[in-house]
C-alpha cells in the first residue's frame, strides 16, 4: 500500500511541474509578443504608409528616367583648318576628315555626353605629307527644337594627334597635344530617330610646348537616337 501511494504521489507531482512549465512558458511568450510589437496609432499608421508609397513612386519615376535615356550615335564630315606654329612662323594646313560619334543622356533630354574619333587620313602638298588624328569628350547641351530645328552648343577636352613631315626643308613634326574646345551648331530633325546638322567648333592647345596652337573646324553631322 505504501508503494501504491508513493507512486501516486510522484505522478500527481509531476503533472503539477508540466502545468507550471506550462504556465511560464505561456507568460514568457506574451512577453516576447508583447515587446515584438507595439502599438500604433491610425494617424502613424497612415504617415508609414504614405512614406512607403513616396519610396516606392521615386524608385518608379527613377526607373522610368533611365527608361528615356536616349543614346546617340552617328557620323560626320569635318573640313579643319589648324595653325601650325614652326620656324619662327604661323602657317595654316586644311584638311579634310570624318567623325564618328556616340553618346547619351544625362538624366534629360536637353543635356548629353559624347565621344568622338576624327580621322583625317593623310594630306599631300609638294614635297610635304601631313595626318592628323583626334579623341574628344564632350558636353553638349540641346535646346528644344522648334519647327524640328533645335540648337547645339558645349564644351570638352580633346587630345589632337598631328604629324607633318617636309623632306625639301627638313621639318619633320610629331606632336600630341591636348586640347580645349568650344562647339555650336544647329540640328534639323526628320524624324525623332534622326537628325542632321552642321557644328563648327574651336580648339586651343592646353600645353605651350608644340606646334600645333589652335583649330577650327566644320562638320555635317547625321546623328541618330535610341
Amino acid at each position: 500500500m505504501n508503494t501504491s501511494s508513493n507512486g501516486n504521489s510522484s505522478k500527481k507531482y509531476g503533472t503539477i511541474k508540466l502545468l507550471l512549465l506550462t504556465i511560464a512558458l505561456a507568460l514568457f511568450g506574451t512577453k516576447v509578443l508583447a515587446e515584438e510589437y507595439e502599438e500604433v496609432s491610425y494617424d502613424d499608421l497612415v504617415n508609414q504608409i504614405s512614406h512607403r508609397k513616396s519610396q516606392l513612386n521615386s524608385r518608379q519615376e527613377t526607373s522610368a528616367n533611365f527608361d528615356n535615356l536616349m543614346i546617340h550615335a552617328g557620323l560626320g564630315l569635318v573640313t579643319t583648318a589648324t595653325s601650325i606654329n614652326y620656324q619662327g612662323s604661323n602657317n595654316l594646313k586644311y584638311q579634310n576628315g570624318f567623325q564618328l560619334s556616340m553618346g547619351i543622356d544625362l538624366f534629360s533630354e536637353s543635356w548629353a555626353t559624347e565621344g568622338v574619333i576624327r580621322n583625317f587620313g593623310q594630306s599631300t602638298s609638294g614635297s610635304e605629307i601631313r595626318s592628323l588624328r583626334e579623341l574628344d569628350l564632350k558636353i553638349l547641351y540641346r535646346g528644344t527644337p522648334a519647327n524640328r530645328v533645335g540648337l547645339r552648343a558645349g564644351a570638352g577636352l580633346g587630345t589632337r594627334y598631328f604629324k607633318l613631315s617636309d623632306s625639301a626643308n627638313g621639318i619633320t613634326i610629331d606632336d600630341t597635344t591636348p586640347t580645349a574646345l568650344a562647339f555650336a551648331g544647329f540640328d534639323i530633325y526628320l524624324s525623332k530617330g534622326v537628325s542632321i546638322g552642321i557644328e563648327t567648333g574651336l580648339r586651343s592647345a592646353m600645353v605651350s610646348s608644340t606646334t600645333d596652337k589652335n583649330s577650327m573646324d566644320t562638320t555635317l553631322r547625321l546623328d541618330t537616337y535610341f
